[in-house]
């Protein structure tokens, strides 16, 4: 058994006081130790494999044969592709493959039965030619008028089409999702989603630092 404490009050303090040092340096190793653990299962963890793959035969031309998606085997002879090349491949006649149905995630049905413009635009106006702002913009007053109740039709939300992307985005970002990964899916740089979104970023700290909290106390 321990010996009993003193009752020399500054002793005491002095004994407390190393303590909390001790507590501060095993709380910031146990960190050190989590980073170093988390990049340790990191560089261990198998490539993901490609979202898209196009599988060509095993010509000299290498002629395009189907479109795979995910996990799909698509075979020794495949290269991994973008999502607009695989939906420009569906688009042009390469055939799907039946067992990832990359047709089916890419709702290609819609590119069968509407087509698209000459260039490969897959929105067009009537005559073909590019879809002007004005044009789309008063649509999407009429789905507001329908969708909202007056209350929110005056008020800004979902003031443009642009405000979808806004949002979705400050979404992703309350539900914790990798930051590299909101800004590969919105198309830009890591930078420009923290520069876009720094109110949104800023407001997850606080949920962070509990995270962070709960990890060193468990």
């Amino acid at each position: 058994m321990s010996a009993p404490l003193s009752r020399d009050f500054p002793r005491l303090q002095a004994i407390a006081l190393y303590l909390d040092l001790q507590l501060q340096a095993v709380r910031r190793r146990i960190a050190e130790a989590g980073q170093w653990e988390a990049s340790r299962k990191a560089a261990a963890r198998p490539p993901s494999p490609p979202e898209w793959t196009l599988q060509v035969d095993v010509g000299a031309e290498q002629r395009p044969v189907a479109v795979h998606h995910g996990e799909c085997v698509a075979g020794a002879r495949s290269r991994r592709i973008t999502r607009r090349n695989a939906i420009e491949a569906l688009a042009v006649g390469v055939e799907p493959s039946l067992t990832c149905r990359p047709d089916r995630e890419l709702q290609v049905d819609c590119l069968k039965q509407f087509g698209t413009a000459e260039d490969g635009r897959l929105f067009r106006a009537s005559q073909g030619g590019r879809i002007r702002s004005t044009e789309y913009t008063a649509v999407w007053q009429r789905a507001r008028e329908k969708a909202l109740t007056p209350v929110e039709l005056a008020s800004p939300l979902a003031a443009v089409p642009y405000s979808l992307r806004h949002a979705i985005v400050s979404l992703w970002i309350k539900a914790g999702v990798d930051p590299v990964k909101i800004a590969r899916r919105a198309g830009h740089s890591v930078a420009a989603l923290y520069r876009s979104y720094a109110k949104v970023l800023h407001g997850t700290q606080t949920r962070a630092n509990a995270l962070i909290e709960q990890k060193l106390g468990g």
